[in-house]
């Protein structure tokens, strides 16, 4: 019986022990936007606000926002450390009795024409770092420039396969396309009416049997959008009979032919991007399209070079970059770009046919996280020297010196050593013994030598001819005498 009153006496104290540790009770977290659409050059605040029966010890946020549209300006309530696209937000309560509300604001001012989407991540706890409350949740928000034009029309609309209908038409926003079962991708091709209007379009480039839905976005120059919608219909597969070789029949199928995009880049095997990127082209290039294999692609033009990029995606890493397209070849190449001086200069690989520069070997030189080829100076002293490959913004492609120290690219100059002269079938020639010291300085003196010699002989000329009259006068006196 005892026992049984023990046991029952901890039960007891058990549940007062329990009782006594602290338990946070569920708050509420909300997070709205003022303002779901702005002008450029004014300001948008995103409040975040927790309400609760106990108190909040700490908070920990992140809001990602569009840089590219808005520029994080302040925060209010906590404490904030804003970089580009992201915002990391964080509060200690400092009150001996924690505030059981807690209002954060944060503010943004418009620069760009777009959408900025604020995409907010919070969890708030008490003092025991128990959670109360968290919330995940997407702001809308977007900034129009009344300044800019409001020109969000298209002015074609291309399917690589099939027919649109009805007819393209700018004012047209629905179309239907109907292909066969055989065409397992499709693409569309877009040109805005306005020459800084900008296009997306959503979607995959392989089609399903059956209704695929693509919609192309095109966003004006002042942020207002338009969108045209385009159903594909693939057709469901059909069949045939064919006799065997034992004379029954049966139904086969033809498979779908390979994907057309799937293209294989120093055996890597990678797909071309039927939509878009979502990524800026590089310094110097605007989007437009170009054909691969028969499909018509998104590329990067450059219209002063001609020069194409793909963004490609490998398909095992899902990693993405830009390649140079050779569009007679159908060939890729590396694409790395070098910026000197504000302008944008194009890396390639040496060319196998290039002879070595003077006092050069071949190696690389790193450039972000891969490295280039370069013809590198055996010269320590000009370790900081490469001479690279590259095409510069004016076209012209060939050899440049480029200096790590500082940055600056010039075209290199190739100094070629004279061409000897060569005699065929030379005659011998006895060699002509050296003279000696004496011999040297006769032969350097000589001009001096002959002056002061014809001096000397006009002297002694002078010399004789007085001495001559004077013998002559002396002759004559001395017959007077007698």
């Amino acid at each position: 019986m005892k026992k049984l009153l023990c046991l029952f006496c901890s039960v007891l104290l058990a549940f007062g022990l329990l009782g006594g540790l602290p338990v946070a009770a569920a708050g509420t977290v909300t997070a709205s936007v003022s303002e779901s659409a702005v002008t450029v050059g004014s300001s948008v605040t995103v409040t975040i606000q927790y309400a609760g029966e106990e108190g909040i010890g700490s908070m920990d946020a992140s809001l990602q926002y569009n840089a590219q549209v808005f520029e994080y300006v302040s925060c209010a309530g906590a404490t904030a450390n804003g970089s580009a696209g992201m915002v990391a937000i964080s509060y200690f309560a400092t009150e001996a009795v924690p505030p059981k509300t807690l209002t954060v604001t944060l503010t943004f001012k418009a620069i760009a024409a777009g959408s900025g989407d604020f995409a907010v991540d919070t969890k708030m706890y008490d003092d025991y770092d128990n959670l109360l409350g968290e919330l995940k949740k997407s702001l809308t928000a977007a900034a129009s420039n009344p300044t800019l034009s409001g020109d969000a029309n298209l002015a074609s609309l291309k399917p690589s396969k099939g027919t649109l209908t009805p007819k393209f038409d700018k004012n047209t926003t629905e179309y239907t396309i109907s292909v066969d079962y055989t065409v397992t991708s499709l693409t569309l091709s877009a040109t805005t009416s306005h020459k800084d209007a900008k296009t997306s379009i959503s979607g995959k480039n392989s089609l399903d049997v059956g209704k695929n839905t693509r919609v192309v976005t095109v966003t004006a120059p002042n942020g207002s959008t338009k969108k045209y919608t385009v159903v594909i219909t693939r057709e469901k597969q059909k069949t045939t009979t064919s006799g065997s070789t034992t004379g029954t029949t049966g139904t086969t199928t033809a498979p779908p032919p390979p994907d057309a995009l799937d293209v294989e880049v120093n055996g890597v095997l990678m797909t071309v991007p039927d939509t878009q990127p979502a990524v800026d082209a590089p310094a110097g290039f605007k989007w437009d399209n170009t054909s691969v294999n028969g499909v018509e692609v998104p590329a990067a033009k450059n219209e002063t070079t001609g020069m194409v990029l793909l963004y490609l995606t490998d398909t095992t890493t899902k990693k993405s970059a830009f390649f140079i397209y050779d569009t007679v070849a159908g060939e890729f190449a590396p694409f790395r770009q070098l910026t000197v001086a504000g302008g944008a200069y194009v890396l390639h690989d040496l060319p196998e046919s290039e002879n070595l520069p003077l006092g050069t070997v071949l190696g690389t030189i790193p450039h972000g996280e891969s490295a280039v080829p370069a013809y590198v100076y055996e010269d320590t002293a000009l370790a900081d020297y490469a001479i690279l490959w590259v095409t510069a913004p004016d076209g012209h492609t060939g050899l440049y010196t480029y200096d790590r120290s500082d940055g600056s690219l010039q075209r290199y100059h190739l100094v070629t050593p004279p061409a000897q002269d060569t005699v065929t079938d030379p005659e011998p020639v006895d060699p002509e013994p050296k003279p000696g010291a004496f011999g040297a300085f006769i032969l350097a003196n000589q001009r001096v030598i002959l002056l002061v010699a014809a001096a000397c002989a006009a002297l002694a000329l002078l010399v004789a001819v007085v001495f001559v009259v004077i013998r002559m006068s002396a002759g004559g006196r001395s017959k007077g005498r007698h």
